[in-house]
């Protein structure tokens, strides 16, 4: 990865807009737009808590969705490919 180059692996709980608790995992890769505004979402999985999924459950389910990333590679230009991104810049 170039010194420029980034990934971010994250997990978080917030909220919906109807007031309910949300769990996301996601990947987000160094942006390389003309606009140049930071980083894309790659891959990501969004639970919303609720009457069919706790917030544990969903939680659990995203932080193991998150278990198969350190398999692929830690290259964000991998990842910039496989979420169809515009590549770095050279």
């Amino acid at each position: 990865m170039a010194p420029d180059d980034w990934l971010e692996f994250q997990l978080q709980v917030g909220w919906t807009d109807q007031g309910r608790h949300e769990v996301t995992a996601s990947v987000n890769a160094s942006c390389w737009c003309e606009n140049d505004h930071g980083t894309h979402d790659v891959d990501v999985l969004t639970f919303a808590v609720g009457d069919e999924v706790s917030l544990p459950r969903a939680f659990a389910a995203c932080a193991e969705h998150m278990t198969g990333w350190p398999a692929a590679p830690r290259d964000a230009d991998f990842w910039r490919a496989r979420g169809d991104l515009p590549a770095r810049w050279s």
